[in-house]
């Protein structure tokens, strides 16, 4: 009998009656890391990733039950110690080498925010965490030249489509056909709204219909698009006040771009940077964005603050790249948060970050 098959039985009767984040049975997840590793030793490991920390599982145990002591070892890698801080953790890991392959694929899985039904700001922390985990696992694997690093789909995008989620105040979810009536009364023919804006979406009913319309039809085909619509459950129940999106998705340098809006009659609430800083963290954590850019017209001082406070960084600007208030050519300020940044935040910054986004202009 292989080990696969060995380390299989034993982990489903040890996880039986155990469920994930999701609700799902807990099974599912050992054999999803499983289904993404390719020696026979790694698809034991990943069978068996857990049972020590989260059953009755011993590594006397195992080996009893015809494990061999090299996949016993591995696990025992991969379980965290108590009182071990996570960075220690995955730096212990990262020295096993079935251990780090099989984590990177545990890490892939966990970091799949697609999987909730709801995605909440807990979800958009831990991803922050995985990804440091990540970036120390994959230094290692490509040092070591791990094959397995390509099974983990380092280098590449992961659409994951637009996934419900919510903040301390807002819901982000899909837009809807019915959302384009309160979309164009809170967005569109407004001089005051679209004064700064290239390209107005809202801008005539007919326009919103089809900005939606285009977003609806895509969604269950194509998974890189991604569009939501901003609401506020506790004042305005699920009606939309604003839409955030990311466009011009390159898988090739996995890099996109990002734009907001939020109707003037909730400006100056913080609405924007909360909105736009839940979908950064979603599209570097779970998506695998290496670049989320965003430009705005050099006099729009609102949109440069939410960029800032949310940790993108000012680059430059593109010069007489859309037009002024008075007609005439203008600049574009173009900032950017690449994935290193982003990972490179502390837990302090980043709680920082979100006290400062929530913190509103009188535009944003």
């Amino acid at each position: 009998m292989s080990q696969e098959e060995i380390a299989r039985r034993i982990a489903i009767a040890a996880h039986e009656g155990q469920v994930d984040k999701a609700g799902r049975p807990y099974e599912l997840h050992p054999r999803y890391v499983a289904d993404h590793v390719t020696s026979d030793d790694a698809k034991a490991v990943a069978w068996l990733h857990d049972v020590l920390e989260d059953t009755d599982e011993t590594p006397a145990g195992l080996l009893a039950a015809g494990v061999s002591p090299r996949v016993v070892r591995a696990v025992q890698a991969m379980t965290r110690r108590a009182g071990e801080d996570y960075i220690s953790y995955v730096r212990r890991v990262s020295t096993d080498e079935i251990a780090r392959v099989v984590k990177l694929a545990d890490l892939a899985h966990n970091t799949d925010l697609s999987r909730l039904p709801v995605v909440r700001r807990a979800d958009l922390a831990r991803t922050h965490t995985y990804a440091r985990a990540r970036r120390i696992l994959i230094d290692v694997a490509r040092e070591a030249g791990d094959d397995g690093v390509a099974a983990c789909s380092t280098g590449r995008l992961r659409h994951l489509g637009t996934v419900t989620m919510e903040t301390e105040r807002l819901r982000l979810r899909r837009l809807r056909e019915g959302d384009a009536a309160g979309l164009y009364a809170a967005c569109g023919g407004d001089a005051e709204e679209g004064r700064y804006l290239a390209w107005n979406p809202c801008a005539s009913m007919r326009a919103t219909e089809d900005f939606v319309r285009m977003h609806v039809d895509a969604y269950e085909s194509d998974p890189s698009v991604y569009g939501w619509a901003i609401t506020l459950p506790r004042e305005r129940a699920d009606e939309a006040i604003g839409m955030v999106r990311a466009f011009n998705v390159s898988d090739g340098v996995l890099a996109c771009e990002l734009g907001c809006m939020v109707g003037r009659h909730w400006w100056g609430r913080g609405i924007a940077g909360e909105a736009v800083s839940a979908v950064v963290d979603f599209l570097m954590g779970g998506a695998w964005f290496n670049r989320v850019q965003a430009t705005t017209h050099v006099q729009n001082v609102a949109a440069t603050h939410v960029l800032r406070r949310c940790g993108f960084l000012h680059e430059g600007a593109l010069r007489q790249a859309t037009h002024g208030l008075d007609g005439r050519l203008a600049d574009l300020a173009v900032y950017a948060i690449l994935q290193t940044d982003w990972i490179g935040l502390t837990d302090a910054e980043r709680a920082r970050l979100a006290v400062h986004a929530r913190r509103g202009t009188s535009e944003d």
